[in-house]
């Protein structure tokens, strides 16, 4: 079995295995413990001076903006699901042929809401995504948000089967010396359009 699998409830950075479980766990403990310092701070204030009209009152108003952004982050990652430690294997059995790399849980936020990609690879100006959910953008919106990041010259194809993803793995050339640096700048910059 994969080390990546046995650690999935370690720290998990971006496009790695377990990503996205890992930033609902951290996220929900943010929002319990911003949760239980604001009620504490309140029944405090309401306990010692026995009225809600203290300066204790604001600062926990205040204390509301982090408890706010931790809720929309957990409520943004509600309904997206990662691949199954089975399908997990399989892809990196598929990628393992042309020594290509698969990055996982990518998401791509704009003003439409958020794109989720289970798995993901980009090599030689190539980008192939597993697309399972119903509402994620349009194959033609997302090719054109791809060439508006990343220039005219990346293709973009997506794949809604995890059989076709893995056929489409298979098929890669391996990059070229020259073109390895490139593709992890360009990584890098796809996982920097997500959470």
């Amino acid at each position: 079995m994969d080390k990546n699998i046995k650690n999935k409830s370690k720290k998990r950075g971006k496009g790695e295995y377990g990503h996205l479980d890992c930033y609902r766990k951290k996220h929900l403990r943010w929002c319990v413990f911003w949760f239980l310092v604001i009620l504490t701070d309140v029944v405090f204030s309401l306990v010692v001076f026995q009225t809600r009209k203290t300066l204790f009152t604001i600062v926990g108003c205040v204390m509301a903006i982090p408890l706010a952004q931790n809720v929309v982050a957990l409520w943004l990652s509600i309904g997206l699901k990662s691949l199954s430690e089975k399908d997990y294997s399989e892809s990196e059995e598929a990628a393992k042929h042309n020594g290509i790399t698969v990055l996982y849980d990518v998401t791509v936020t704009d003003e439409g809401g958020v794109a989720f990609y289970p798995a993901v690879t980009l090599e030689n100006d190539r980008i192939v995504a597993l697309s399972l959910r119903k509402k994620n953008p349009d194959e033609k919106k997302m090719a054109e948000r791809i060439r508006m990041e990343f220039g005219e010259d990346f293709r973009y194809i997506q794949k809604n089967k995890l059989s076709d993803f893995h056929k489409e793995l298979k098929k890669m050339p391996a990059a070229k010396d020259k073109q390895r640096g490139r593709d992890k700048k360009s990584r890098e910059k796809l996982l920097e359009l997500g959470f």
